[in-house]
């Protein structure tokens, strides 16, 4: 009896420290333009962009058993070290694979690239995933050029790059931009990146930070419209109406529903006059009081680091929420703007929507030429 407890005792430790540990973060296998990026703990899954879908799950053998969206889910599984993969209890058909990401999903895609990205630490509630994603890389290389890595490929960062993010099947449904930029990149660069995501229509625009050993948070930022021609070897039956021209207003009309601010190396100017941050955000908060619905031209030097300009931009972007948190307790009795439900929450945008136009040096000058 004591030999069979022996070896009881001997199988139970063996298979304890032989088991694979499903806990991690788990990146899907080759799919490096938008891969699905889950987070296990003990009993608990999630997106790591979206850290409040978390679905419980169990391992019964090789099954995987969860709960979503109100039904049970089964499949069968294999895990190893560094593979996870789902397979359909019905046909055996894989359904989808997974590698492991250690100790996070920048550090993986660091190595997988042969990039060094180092992200912004930075806390947001804007980030949430879209059924269709697009993830971008800027890195610094070693002899301090901009890198831009797209679908597992180095592709250059110049005049004729929107061709590669034209979408000529469904312009109505455009994808999200998830970008993922070393701190030290250029505003420049960053500039120009977005320059021809808008030539390519490209206007939804996270700009990625971390947070909490590796879990992803965002910044949304809806970048504008931009007057372009596209080549007339084109068929224009795949693209839709480009958007209108870009009307300057006149000096009465801009002082009465614009601002413009703008960021310089060593001062900042608040309508192309020498200003303040705190005169910035009280001429902001006023119109935002006053109902007004501002646009808010924003300029950053493009001699500025990436780091920098975000820093910024979440800045401008508190004196929004805070106005808002202030309507949020006027209308609802709730001081906190995130606790409110979704119907109270679009009822307080409509009223002060945030309406930012990330702008570069020639719209700048425009801006200044004809409104100012």
């Amino acid at each position: 009896m004591r030999k069979l407890t022996i070896l009881l005792l001997i199988c139970v430790v063996f298979s304890c420290t032989d088991k694979k540990d499903i806990k991690g973060i788990w990146v899907e296998k080759d799919n490096f333009n938008s891969p699905e990026i889950i987070k296990f703990e003990d009993y608990l899954f999630y997106p790591v962009t979206a850290t409040h879908q978390k679905h419980m799950y169990k391992l019964d053998n090789d099954t995987f058993i969860t709960q979503r969206f109100g039904e049970i889910e089964k499949m069968k599984y294999k895990l190893s070290e560094n593979s996870l993969e789902f397979f359909s209890i019905k046909t055996d058909t894989l359904l989808v694979a997974y590698e492991k990401a250690s100790p996070s999903f920048i550090d993986y895609i660091n190595e997988k690239f042969n990039l060094d990205i180092e992200l912004i630490n930075y806390s947001s509630k804007n980030l949430y995933p879209h059924f269709e994603n697009k993830f971008l890389y800027l890195d610094r290389s070693s002899n301090n050029e901009t890198i831009l890595s797209y679908n597992g490929s180095e592709i250059p960062l110049d005049s004729l790059l929107y061709l590669t993010f034209l979408d000529t099947t469904d312009y109505m449904h455009r994808s999200s931009i998830y970008l993922f930029a070393d701190k030290q990149v250029p505003v420049n660069d960053l500039n120009k990146l977005k320059i021809e995501l808008r030539k390519a229509m490209q206007y939804r625009l996270f700009y990625i930070t971390t947070v909490n050993q590796g879990e992803l948070n965002g910044t949304y930022s809806k970048i504008p419209p931009i007057e372009f021609e596209y080549p007339v070897s084109f068929n224009k039956s795949f693209f839709p109406p480009l958007p209108p021209k870009l009307e300057y207003p006149s000096k009465a009309e801009f002082f009465k529903k614009a601002v413009l601010f703008e960021i310089q190396k060593d001062n900042v100017y608040l309508n192309d006059t020498l200003s303040s941050f705190g005169k910035f955000e009280s001429t902001l908060r006023k119109k935002l009081e006053l109902e007004e619905k501002p646009i808010l031209y924003f300029y950053v030097n493009e001699e500025f680091d990436f780091e920098s300009y975000i820093k910024h931009l979440i800045d401008i972007r508190k004196i929004y929420y805070s106005v808002r948190s202030q309507f949020s307790e006027k209308f609802f009795n709730e001081s906190d703007y995130y606790q409110l439900y979704n119907n109270q929450r679009d009822s307080v945008n409509s009223i002060m929507p945030m309406i930012i136009s990330e702008i570069e040096i020639e719209e700048l000058e425009k801006i200044k030429k004809y409104a100012l």
